[in-house]
């Protein structure tokens, strides 16, 4: 649980920490990270969001979420703030990550998945379904790219 309140690099470390602690062992962590960012399909990304999915990309993390229903709904609005997070030998063998709406008396919502023990996925397979470039938002990409490489000074050539 990312504390709302406290300093989202205090949260990172710590789970940076406890996952190397693991020594490369597989892992699978469910928490609510209190941060939105379009990386797991929220719509759109905050500080907060930004600062997970470094630690998300820096660590070869992979987020399993699936699909853009909130996890999280409130009077004060919806969010996508609770991940789930795997080493890759666990995430590929994940299926059918959904969100259930009404299954607790909760703000946060219930989510559901299944891990198959029995199937395993070879590396060349896991790595056509890491990224799925046909959903990539090219114009976001850009604009990040260029405001952390080149401070939005770069022009772009068109294909």
């Amino acid at each position: 649980y990312f504390q709302f309140s406290e300093e989202t690099d205090v949260h990172v470390e710590r789970l940076e920490s406890a996952l190397r602690g693991l020594g490369g062992a597989d892992w699978l962590i469910g928490g609510d990270v209190n941060a939105r960012s379009t990386l797991w399909n929220d719509t759109h990304t905050d500080f907060k969001g930004e600062k997970v999915g470094d630690m998300i990309m820096s660590g070869n993390m992979i987020c399993c979420n699936v699909g853009s229903t909130p996890t999280f709904q409130s009077g004060m609005g919806s969010a996508i703030l609770d991940l789930t997070l795997a080493s890759e030998r666990v995430a590929v063998n994940i299926r059918d990550w959904r969100v259930v709406v009404n299954a607790v008396s909760s703000d946060h919502r219930l989510i559901v998945f299944c891990y198959d023990v029995n199937e395993r996925v070879s590396k060349d397979e896991w790595e056509r379904k890491r990224f799925n470039v046909r959903k990539a938002d090219w114009n976001v990409f850009r604009q990040r790219l260029a405001e952390r490489l080149f401070d939005g000074r770069s022009t772009w050539l068109e294909e």
